[in-house]
């Protein structure tokens, strides 16, 4: 187990950081705190996951330069992590301090937007080829037959129970999460071939 990889110890401090935030809400509704909790134990056995990992050291990092599929991943991880920070931010209620909320998710949000915005200017070693473009298009054909399906799911239980209210952080949480499954399609699709 090793955990003093930076990944871990990022998600350990983000589990900490919303179990503190947790623990000083004002509870508003039961639905509110579990969700928050729900949160607190994934963050947590994420980074419990990323413990386990070996990252390669220097000089197996300089044999695998950092290539197109590598930035694709990168990419969509943060782009779904941005999305699922604002969503936690618009869904759970306010803090004690009014301020604390705010700046713990705002300075996440920026190093996040900042390591985005890195890594999307960063050049990548390799030119697209044939087989990338397939990928990429089949990952995004798999999400939109997905998106639709859900949007059916979605339809058919609305009609069944009738109208639901539907917050902006749910809405947001749910793109995150589809953002995220764009990147696990097309890894999906890239070890296939």
């Amino acid at each position: 187990m090793n955990i003093k990889n930076p990944i871990s110890l990022s998600m350990f401090t983000a589990t900490f950081m919303t179990a503190y935030i947790a623990l000083t809400v004002q509870p508003q509704s039961k639905a509110a705190i579990s969700a928050i909790w729900i949160t607190v134990l994934f963050q947590f056995f994420i980074g419990l996951c990323f413990a386990f990992v070996k990252f390669p050291d220097k000089k197996e990092q300089a044999r695998h330069p950092f290539n197109l599929t590598s930035k694709v991943y990168l990419l969509t991880t943060l782009t779904a992590s941005s999305i699922y920070t604002v969503g936690i931010w618009l869904t759970t209620p306010a803090t004690n301090p009014s301020w604390l909320k705010s700046f713990f998710l705002g300075v996440g949000l920026l190093i996040l937007l900042g390591l985005l915005l890195y890594y999307s200017l960063k050049p990548a070693r390799e030119t697209p080829d044939e087989r990338f473009h397939a990928n990429l298009s089949r990952a995004a054909l798999s999400l939109l037959l997905l998106i639709l399906l859900l949007t059916l799911a979605f339809a058919i239980f609305l009609c069944q129970s009738g109208p639901k209210a539907i917050s902006a952080g749910l809405v947001l949480i749910v793109l995150g999460a589809l953002c995220l499954l764009f990147g696990i399609f097309f890894f999906i699709f890239e070890t296939r071939n």
